[in-house]
């Protein structure tokens, strides 16, 4: 979290909008393209907004990110236990022990497995009972901000923000027809999030190769 006020980078925005007066665009305007922004920012960059917490578990081995959950980062240890968890190979374990989906179900997992096809979920091995609960760290998207909050993914994106601010600024604002500068802006901020870049593989966990007990 940064300590940058929300309405100070929308009073920056506005100037470079030259737009000081609200002639234009309004506060809440501008406060509706930074909540789209910082939305956009946490999708395409999953570790600008990242939570390290307990998520509670259902019964089986399919589990989910709480809502608004992006990307796993890395599943830690059972809560209670303080038991540790190893990523394994998803086909490690089917070679090792082609049924393991069905196996008898318990509080504590000891490996989980991650496809990245599927972003916001994981499987975890002992399927689990239901109760379990387990220290995992992950992406979010950040709820909806007010003018007098502050910037809730870290000041470094401010400029990032401030980009894509002017861009739907710009292409709302249809009397002055300036699609051309939302673009500009809009590629602006793309540069600066590496949209396209696979960015977040550079905080992606390793894999072990082997399970471990």
């Amino acid at each position: 979290m940064g300590i940058v006020a929300v309405q100070d980078t929308i009073d920056r925005t506005r100037a470079d909008l030259v737009d000081e007066d609200e002639v234009t665009w309004t506060d809440a305007d501008l406060l509706e393209h930074y909540n789209e922004a910082l939305r956009a920012i946490a999708v395409a960059k999953p570790d600008a907004c990242q939570i390290t917490g307990p998520i509670d578990l259902v019964e089986g081995t399919v589990q989910t990110l709480p809502a608004g959950g992006t990307l796993v980062f890395d599943v830690f240890e059972n809560v209670t236990s303080k038991r540790r968890i190893t990523q394994v190979d998803e086909e490690l374990l089917d070679e090792t022990a082609r049924f393991w989906p069905a196996g008898a179900q318990t509080i504590d997992v000891r490996h989980f497995c991650y496809d990245e096809r599927n972003k916001n979920q994981y499987r975890v091995w002992p399927p689990n009972n239901g109760d379990g609960q387990v220290l995992a760290s992950y992406g979010t998207v950040p709820g909806p901000v007010n003018l007098y909050d502050v910037n809730p993914i870290g000041d470094q994106w401010e400029p990032a923000l401030m980009a894509y601010v002017m861009g739907a600024a710009y292409r709302r604002n249809t009397q002055r027809q300036d699609i051309n500068k939302s673009t500009t802006y809009f590629s602006r901020f793309a540069q600066m999030v590496g949209l396209g870049a696979n960015a977040e593989n550079i905080v992606r966990p390793q894999v072990s190769k082997s399970p471990g007990s």
